[in-house]
């Protein structure tokens, strides 16, 4: 069968085959050995013994007559049927007849199981676009919520209100556009990043300055927490876009605020590791089901539904990061226990000498 490859033959099924001849079966490439010549040329193939046209021959390979026929669907080969006799057969009118009317039987049952999984393709797309939406809308309308309640009650109580009274609402309107701004900056990311429109912008730079920013200002979102640095000086040059590294701090430090208590630590780290720098964020958090662990990175993956909380964000943050730190040539992962916190590791290649800028399309 011709599969997800174009122009590969993958065997999905046999009868009779020996051991090493399925395995030197397995794929077949077009053009080569009967087969391969059958699904090139749109035609059936004989050989009433092994000769030339096997390119695949081993010992277990008895002498035998070969007989391919090709699936054909609108000039287009979907796999190929073998047919193995004893050496020396003859095919007649009738027997092409019938090899003829079983590629026909088997094509139409091969085309109608495509068509049911495209359809079925089509229905989980739809189901996808239509939580997609439900989920967007419902986190963009809770800061816009938020925006307006604050903002009428400014106006509405202008004169009754205490500065104190004022600047709580300015404050909560403040944190409500940060959340939307981050909401719709993630969804424009995500969509260039999809549509291959996403640009790296390189320069040498190094990372102790991005990591002390990222630090401060998420110490100014939550003093609640204590947020410590613990970077090795004079780490080596690195050959990144700043601002996105910068944004992958960013992220990874709004994340430990989210998923952890106030009062509680964020440690950020940064050392040389062989020819990488090695950048960690961990936090004393609930941390996250073993199960879960492998899907944190998936977009629109959101961590709270499965705990039984109330969803934040678009679960678009930690996708980002990962798509991120691998344009830069890096890894990203991370460890949790359940109850004692999460730790995300990543690492950014040390830029070669003689680095120059360099803008890099995703």
């Amino acid at each position: 069968m011709v599969e997800d490859k174009p122009g590969m033959l993958v065997m999905k099924a046999q009868a009779g085959l020996s051991q090493p001849v399925q395995t030197d079966c397995a794929l077949i490439p077009f053009g080569r050995c009967l087969c391969g010549q059958a699904a090139s040329t749109l035609s059936i193939q004989f050989a009433d013994n092994i000769d030339e046209c096997h390119d695949i021959t081993c010992e277990e390979m008895a002498s035998h007559w070969h007989c391919c026929i090709p699936m054909i669907d609108k000039n287009k080969t979907l796999g190929v049927i073998n047919l193995f006799l004893k050496e020396g057969h003859r095919t007649n009118l009738r027997e092409d007849e019938l090899l003829h009317a079983v590629a026909n039987v088997l094509t139409g049952i091969i085309k109608h199981r495509q068509t049911e999984k495209k359809m079925s393709e089509y229905e989980e797309l739809n189901r996808m676009k239509g939580n997609i939406l439900s989920t967007v809308s419902h986190e963009l309308r809770t800061p816009l919520a938020s925006i307006k309640g604050y903002a009428t009650m400014l106006l509405d109580y202008e004169n009754k209100l205490n500065l104190e009274e004022k600047h709580e609402c300015l404050v909560a309107i403040d944190r409500a556009t940060y959340r939307l701004t981050e909401l719709i900056d993630h969804l424009l990311d995500m969509s260039r990043l999809e549509a291959g429109m996403f640009r790296l912008t390189r320069q040498p730079s190094r990372i102790n300055p991005i990591i002390k920013e990222a630090v401060t200002e998420a110490q100014l979102r939550s003093p609640e927490h204590q947020i410590i640095a613990k970077i090795v000086k004079k780490l080596p040059v690195l050959n990144i876009d700043s601002k996105r590294i910068l944004q992958v701090m960013d992220n990874l430090l709004d994340n430990a605020i989210k998923y952890s208590l106030k009062g509680t630590e964020i440690v950020v780290q940064a050392r040389l590791k062989a020819d990488n720098v090695a950048i960690s964020v961990s936090d004393q958090g609930m941390g996250i089901p073993a199960i879960d662990q492998d899907k944190v990175f998936d977009p629109m993956y959101r961590l709270e539904e499965r705990l039984g909380q109330d969803p934040q964000g678009l679960g678009l943050g930690l996708p980002l990061c990962k798509a991120l730190v691998n344009a830069h040539g890096g890894q990203i992962s991370l460890e949790s226990t359940l109850g004692k916190g999460t730790t995300v590791h990543f690492t950014l290649p040390v830029a070669e000498q003689g680095g120059t800028n360099a803008s890099k399309k995703l």
